[in-house]
């Protein structure tokens, strides 16, 4: 492969455009300021108002009036150009670069550079620039959730007819590697046409309907009960001439114009303006100040599990090796927490280095990963890759292990898929060759004869096996997701039978912390939380 030539990729640039997504058009000042206008009746009321009062000759009246619609243009104004310049100030923020196959080179440029028909790498971690065609594969798997809302990674593969060999903008690879052929950019993506549907979108809000509702049913009753006073008027004058005619009409004129309260507005933008100030103490950008009401319709929020009530960081906090079960302590994607054994006269620390059952099934928690572990601070770390592996290294480092620490060579692996429900790779270290598991449960213990036992290996008898599955039984029950580990000795045998049984692995999702405390405000406001997540009902 040679990919696109820099001449043939910058007039594709010139011709399609940057890779990026857009809103309608930048919002200028002008259309910020008749934003205040435009769906707002009381302006143009307090308008007609400001031009009746002083045909009429109630100049101190007009001026108040045009001082109140100044005020709530302004405020309105000022609200919205802050919120603008802030999500423009935020746009720019966002630099994405990628690997590209450019004149026979592999190189990095800018993800808005890309065009179609160019040739990207795509690794671990790496988020899809742009819609494509998977053109090679290695155990790829994608998160597709901001698609369509599913967190479990897809499996993508090359030469289908269905969605598995294409490639969206806007996901990302959480295991695996592959590379792909450009097909749309830009707007031309299926992000993009999701962004251009919510861009264009613009349904008046309930604040606004409301007060609009309000003002015409005001004007309405004015017009018709200063109208029915003026025809009194007139029908019980004595003298008809065009000065008592010229006094009604202005009576008329006036009623209606008193009728309608001109401080409302003003009481309704510096309500609004106050709720929009405490939105902005909390990091939210308010770009509509009838927003705020907005959030006081709000009666049922349907919430994702996963990144959303949950940290989106998978936890291992039990295992079982068969002999005893051992609780790790943590959170997250923190190096903090030790390993408890637990048994009949409690919890007891213990260091995993010193018991050859952990420190070998540790070794295997780390060899048979695909995932990396990036220091953030001293205590924290973060994980690029499928995170249940990436708990699986932060569990190893919690012991004392990491892949630097440990010396082994991958000579040879099987990766995981949808179909085997398991993966193995092949190590070489100090002379041995040794086959690494990790998998389904009930699928590495069907394939296990043996097991690791008080640092040796003994046949697998039918009624550990029987320990070990109801053990799994009940961490499911108890919502945690339920992982197998083994190995083998490979000099003679690389198959995946007759392994050696190492360990049950319990893993959680911790929820957030502020999660709690957000549902029971949510639920005291009459509000009703629903979540939606494609778990198991008992999970």
């Amino acid at each position: 492969m040679q990919g696109l030539s820099s001449k043939v990729a910058k007039e594709k640039l010139l011709e399609y455009g940057k890779n990026e997504i857009v809103g309608k058009k930048k919002t200028g000042v002008g259309e910020i300021l008749w934003r205040q206008v435009k769906s707002n009746f009381i302006i143009f009321l307090l308008a007609a108002s400001f031009l009746l009062s002083l045909s009429i000759g109630k100049t101190s009246t007009s001026f108040t009036i045009l001082l109140v619609i100044g005020i709530v243009i302004l405020v309105g104004f000022i609200q919205e150009y802050r919120a603008e310049k802030s999500i423009e100030s935020l746009k720019k923020l966002l630099v994405h670069v990628s690997n590209v196959l450019r004149d026979g080179q592999k190189t990095q440029i800018n993800s808005s550079d890309i065009v179609p028909e160019d040739i990207v790498y795509l690794y671990v971690g790496d988020k899809i620039p742009a819609d494509g065609q998977l053109i090679e594969s290695y155990e790829l798997r994608v998160n597709e959730s901001s698609l369509t809302g599913e967190s479990l990674p897809v499996t993508k593969e090359m030469g289908s007819s269905t969605d598995k060999s294409q490639l969206f903008m806007g996901t990302f690879v959480v295991s695996g590697r592959g590379i792909m052929k450009v097909s749309h950019t830009g707007m031309n993506t299926e992000f993009g046409k999701v962004a251009h549907l919510i861009s264009t979108a613009d349904k008046p809000l309930p604040l606004q309907q409301k007060i609009n509702y309000i003002a015409k049913f005001m004007v309405v009753v004015a017009i018709i009960t200063s109208t029915i006073l003026g025809a009194l008027m007139f029908y019980r004058a004595e003298v008809v001439d065009t000065k008592t005619i010229s006094e009604i009409i202005i009576l008329v004129v006036a009623l209606c114009v008193s009728a309608f309260p001109e401080g409302l507005p003003v009481v309704l933008i510096s309500t609004l303006a106050v709720g929009a100030k405490r939105m902005s103490e909390k990091n939210a950008v308010v770009n509509r100040m009838s927003i705020i009401e907005t959030l006081g319709e709000v009666s049922v929020i349907c919430t994702d599990k996963t990144g959303t009530i949950t940290k989106g960081e998978m936890t291992v906090k039990h295992l079982f090796t068969g002999e005893g079960l051992y609780e790790i302590e943590g959170v997250g994607y923190s190096k903090n927490g030790d390993f408890l054994k637990v048994n009949s006269e409690g919890k007891e620390i213990i260091d995993p280095k010193t018991d050859p059952h952990l420190s070998l099934l540790l070794k295997t928690a780390i060899f048979c990963n695909d995932a990396q572990i990036i220091n953030v601070s001293d205590n924290d770390l973060q994980g690029l890759g499928n995170p249940t592996e990436v708990a699986l290294l932060v569990m190893g480092i919690k012991g004392g292990f990491s892949i630097e620490s440990l010396k082994g060579l991958r000579i040879g692996e099987t990766p995981f898929n949808s179909s085997r429900k398991m993966m193995s790779v092949e190590i070489e270290s100090g002379g041995e060759k040794i086959l690494f598991c990790k998998g389904a449960p009930e699928v590495i213990l069907g394939k296990c004869t043996q097991i690791f036992s008080n640092g040796k290996i003994i046949k697998l008898s039918d009624t550990k096996k029987t320990i070990i599955e109801e053990m799994q039984k009940e961490m499911s029950s108890k919502a945690y997701r339920t992982l197998s580990l083994a190995f083998k000795n490979t000099i003679d045998d690389k198959n995946e039978e007759d392994l050696v049984f190492l360990g049950l692995l319990a893993l959680e999702d911790p929820p957030r912390t502020e999660v709690l405390s957000a549902i029971k405000t949510a639920q005291n406001s009459k509000i009703n939380v629903i979540m939606i997540t494609g778990d198991n009902p008992e999970t």
